[in-house]
């Protein structure tokens, strides 16, 4: 079954340590407001690496990569 959710850091850091995500969509916008959160902040030894698969680029600026995420 496919499914798709959205949330943050948290939300994604409980779901990569249980090994429930297979697939990581990022949509990064171009816009630098205060020094930033950590993506991954200790979930490091939980993957072993996220693999490129997909970016789509938009007109405003704002890049959308999908990774697949290779588990440990």
């Amino acid at each position: 079954m496919m499914g798709r959710i959205s949330g943050g850091s948290v939300l994604a850091g409980s779901l990569l340590k249980a090994k429930l995500i297979d697939e990581l969509v990022l949509k990064v916008n171009p816009v630098m407001i205060g020094e930033g959160t950590l993506l991954f902040s200790g979930l490091k030894p939980y993957f072993k690496m996220m693999d490129l698969s997909n970016i789509k680029y938009y007109n405003n600026g704002v890049i959308k990569p999908s990774y697949r995420i290779l588990y440990s």
